[in-house]
C-alpha cells in the first residue's frame, strides 16, 4: 500500500464498528481469526526488546506476537516490506530516499544478521535499507510453525 492508504483503509472500518472499536484489542468472537502484523512497523516500535543477539531477538518477536494475538487466533501473518523491486518500481523508494537524505546519522554499514551476531545500534542498523532487507530474509528463513494450533507465517522479500 502507498503511504497513507493504510489509514484510509481503516477509517471506514472504525466508523462501521463505532463504539465497539478498541484499537488495542479485537472484539470478542468465537470464530477463528487471523492476525496480520505489519512487520516493519512492529520492528520499529519494539526495537530489540532487550535482546543482544539476533537469535534472541527473533524468539522475543515471536513471543511478543503470540502474546498480542487473540486466544482463538489460529494464524498470524507477519508481513514485511519488499526490497526486491528496483527504485522505479518500488512504492516506498521515494520515501526511503527522503529519509536517507534528511538523516543526520552517518550511513550504517551493511550487516547480514546471523544467530550469533550481536545486534548493532538499532536506529543506525535500521537506517540502512540493505539491513532491513537482510533482516527480513533472516526472519523468513527462521520462520516456524508455532505450537498451540497457531501457525506463524512470515512473508516479505522474494527468496529464490
Amino acid at each position: 500500500m502507498r503511504k497513507g492508504q493504510k489509514h484510509e483503509f481503516l477509517v471506514p472500518i472504525q466508523e462501521t464498528l463505532a463504539d465497539s472499536w478498541d484499537k488495542d484489542r479485537l472484539p470478542a468472537s468465537t470464530l477463528k481469526t487471523a492476525f496480520v502484523v505489519d512487520a516493519m512497523a512492529f520492528v520499529q516500535r519494539h526495537n530489540t526488546l532487550g535482546a543482544t543477539k539476533f537469535a534472541n531477538l527473533q524468539q522475543r518477536y515471536v513471543d511478543k506476537v503470540l502474546r498480542d494475538k487473540q486466544a482463538n487466533c489460529n494464524c498470524v501473518h507477519f508481513v514485511g516490506d519488499r526490497y526486491d523491486f528496483s527504485p522505479t518500481e518500488s512504492l516506498k523508494a521515494e520515501e526511503r530516499d527522503k529519509r536517507q537524505s534528511s538523516s543526520k546519522e552517518p550511513a550504517c554499514r551493511e550487516y547480514v544478521p546471523s544467530d550469533t551476531l550481536d545486534i548493532p545500534e538499532w536506529k543506525g542498523f535500521c537506517s540502512n535499507p540493505n539491513n532491513k532487507a537482510n533482516y527480513c530474509i533472516t526472519l523468513i528463513m527462521h520462520g516456524r510453525n508455532v505450537t498451540g494450533n497457531c501457525q506463524l507465517i512470515y512473508s516479505s522479500y522474494s527468496v529464490a
